[in-house]
């Protein structure tokens, strides 16, 4: 059976969690430079905003650790604890769900480990790893019970003293007399003990026990490595997030032939409580752990078009080439693709269709997913064309991204940078790193992919040549709307539509171009 590209199209998975192993492996398309990173034994925070990736990249980094026989474990915390434990609304329970969270962790990664262990690879370390998930699970579910504890004796004796004698008189022949005695004496002694607990069981962590059963599955595997990949730490609920890194900093991080990796949205992760006064709980990004790495500073291409072109056709091939062997039926691509090129020339109509679903996309993988889907359902079966992909991109927006943005000073400031970029007929928008750019409405708009940021740390202001920026530019599906409504006829920042990338030069200078005036614009909007 043969399927049509746009039908097949529509059939690809979007999710990384939704997809077999299998599939992972075979669409996994590398980024030479993050994978040579992530592959060092060191401990690592990713952070990326969804859709980039992460589950992706941890999957593929699971799969290709234990090819090289490490004990890889993959732990997705979105399937972690219970309702009661993620809602820590009533402080007088925080310690206790903050406990009870903790122990499903690891409950959790004793059973991923203890699953590994029955394999035959690690049949003939079975004894020392069997000691060390031993100590694990005892460590893990150590109760103690807090409240009143009473308990209630109860004794019961008794004795008892009986006599009995006889005697027998026998004539004949020979006479015969014979006499008895018995004396018999019982005692009986019954005790019985209840305890009656009137508090609660509660879990408790001993870490010195807990880090040194961890130690002993490191030394167990040797010299293989436990690799933990911890992947939707954004997932827990914020005040909980420094006492989990907490704990894995004391466990570990500190056990020889352990690497952990985390992957975050940036905006919605919690380290450490630096910023209060209370003891430091946590650990400290670049201190306990290596170099922390950013998957939309890997995914933006505007400085390397040839690079952004190749990855993005590669996924789409990729991608549907998977498909194609795990639909049902002998399904296979057209004759005459078998390369991602060859796969773009088909599916698109010209090549300025296939970058504007790039720039559609603003670095997000699973967009350039959705957007093509969406865009290949509109062609049926014709190629894409560049009117499609504007309008999947726009569509995308209005009814995936523009809903979600929460009411309030969120929605307020984004339209208000709207028309910001309106009057400037420009979709970049400048914002002092420090006091703009860091504020949590900023990133929760960053984090929807309402805005994308292009640029990082750069001076464009002559008069403030030490104050630096962060560029961001407006969503292109809407700025696809700005155009469609009339409010915008033209663009000045060469992001505009059509087979254009910015490079990262030019973007600096058209920001210096487009910083509003009068200054403190961005204040007011916030007001």
């Amino acid at each position: 059976m043969n399927f049509d590209l746009n039908q097949l199209l529509l059939r690809v998975a979007r999710r990384a969690e939704n997809a077999t192993d299998i599939v992972l492996h075979q669409t996994f398309v590398p980024i030479p430079s993050l994978v040579s990173q992530l592959d060092t034994s060191e401990h690592q925070v990713l952070f990326g905003r969804r859709g980039t990736g992460k589950t992706h990249l941890l999957r593929h980094l699971q799969h290709e650790q234990e090819s090289r026989g490490s004990l890889a474990v993959y732990l997705d915390l979105r399937r972690i604890g219970s309702p009661d434990d993620i809602s820590c609304a009533d402080r007088g329970d925080f310690a206790e769900k903050a406990t009870d969270l903790l122990v499903d962790v690891l409950e959790t990664i004793h059973e991923s480990i203890y699953e590994q262990v029955l394999s035959d690879r690690w049949a003939h370390q079975l004894t020392e790893l069997s000691a060390g998930l031993d100590s694990l699970a005892t460590a893990a579910t150590q109760v103690r019970i807090v409240g009143d504890t009473e308990i209630e004796l109860q004794r019961e004796s008794s004795a008892q003293v009986g006599t009995s004698s006889g005697g027998q008189l026998s004539l004949g022949r020979s006479a015969s007399v014979s006499m008895s005695s018995h004396r018999r004496r019982e005692r009986g002694r019954k005790t019985a003990e209840r305890r009656v607990d009137r508090g609660r069981t509660r879990h408790q962590l001993l870490l010195g026990p807990l880090s040194n059963a961890i130690r002993r599955i490191g030394e167990a595997i040797a010299p293989h490595q436990l690799w933990l990949l911890i992947d939707e730490w954004s997932a827990l609920p914020r005040d909980l997030q420094p006492l989990m890194a907490d704990l894995l900093r004391r466990t570990f991080f500190v056990a020889g032939g352990v690497v952990v990796k985390i992957s975050a949205i940036h905006g919605r992760s919690l380290f450490n409580n630096a910023k209060t006064d209370a003891p430091f709980v946590g650990l400290e990004l670049g201190a306990d752990t290596s170099a922390t790495l950013d998957l939309d500073d890997f995914l933006l291409f505007r400085n390397d078009v040839g690079s952004t072109v190749d990855f993005y056709s590669a996924m789409l091939f990729q991608h549907l080439s998977a498909t194609a062997r795990t639909t049902s039926g002998p399904v296979t691509l057209p004759g005459g693709i078998h390369t991602a090129p060859a796969l773009t020339r088909s599916l698109f109509a010209t090549p300025s269709s296939f970058h504007n679903l790039i720039l559609g996309a603003e670095g997000v993988p699973r967009d350039a997913l959705q957007i093509a889907g969406l865009a290949a359902g509109t062609a049926h079966d014709a190629p894409i064309t560049t009117t499609s992909v504007a309008l999947a991109t726009r569509n995308f927006f209005l009814r995936d991204k523009e809903d979600s943005i929460p009411q309030g000073a969120p929605r307020r400031v984004f339209t208000n940078l709207v028309d910001q970029c309106a009057r400037q007929r420009s979709r970049l928008i400048p914002l002092r790193r420090h006091g703009e750019s860091d504020e949590d409405v900023i990133q929760r708009l960053y984090d929807a992919r309402l805005i994308h940021r292009v640029r990082q740390g750069v001076s464009i202001d002559a008069q403030q040549p030490f104050e630096t920026y962060d560029v961001y530019v407006i969503d292109y599906g809407c700025f696809l709307g700005l155009l469609h409504s009339g409010r915008i006829h033209s663009v000045q920042d060469a992001l505009d539509p059509g087979a254009r990338f910015a490079d990262l030069d030019e973007i600096e200078i058209r920001s210096r171009t487009f910083i509003a005036k009068p200054r403190g614009w961005y204040r007011q909007t916030v007001r």
